[in-house]
């Protein structure tokens, strides 16, 4: 069973980002550039109002190069993560670490950053295995229908924090299952 991680729609958002922003970044530096060497040719170096209002401009422009590199160079390290998770099967933040010789603590930084920016779906990060954690899905649990009626029956649901893991779940009040995210037991001490 092959286990979906990427969201593309994400990732597709957030390469255009980049680019946009580098482009954008590179124009505003370029104009706002060439516009302050005109004004020192022009000796209107002494009107401080334009040169701070270009400089401003130049430094907003350098920023977004700067935001567009930091996002490419952030899908680069993703696309390295998918392939070591899906091709290899790997789920150690250690391990991962290991291969892409970064240390294990800016690895599981930087996979929960692109958990967060919805790059990774369906993943959750053990934080005391260092371990990624794929999600279960529990359809069982869900909502049951009467066929005679087609009305649905909904069970009132309260969210449990996993013992384990610290995962917040979804389950029935009053019923026990087992945490979506490492499989520990969870009970909802809730009533209807």
């Amino acid at each position: 069973m092959e286990i979906n991680i990427t969201s593309k729609h994400s990732l597709i958002i957030n390469i255009i980002i980049g680019k946009i922003s580098s482009i954008f970044g590179w124009i505003l530096t370029l104009f706002f550039t060439m516009g302050l060497v005109a004004i020192a040719l022009d000796d209107m170096a002494n009107e401080s109002f334009t040169l701070i209002f270009f400089l401003i401009f130049v430094i907003i422009g350098i920023w977004l190069i700067m935001f567009g590199i930091r996002r490419k160079k952030l899908i680069r390290r993703f696309k390295e993560y998918e392939q070591i998770i899906s091709s290899e099967n790997e789920t150690s933040i250690n391990n991962i670490a290991n291969i892409t010789f970064q240390s294990s603590d800016f690895v599981m930084d930087d996979i929960q950053t692109m958990i967060n920016k919805k790059l990774f779906t369906n993943v959750f990060i053990d934080k005391n295995d260092k371990r990624i954690i794929f999600e279960k899905r529990n359809d069982s649990v869900k909502t049951t229908y009467d066929e005679t009626a087609s009305i649905s029956i909904h069970k009132e649901m309260s969210v449990v924090k996993c013992s384990g893991c610290g995962a917040p779940n979804k389950i029935p009040k009053g019923s026990s299952s087992e945490c979506e995210f490492c499989g520990s037991p969870i009970v909802s001490n809730e009533r209807y």
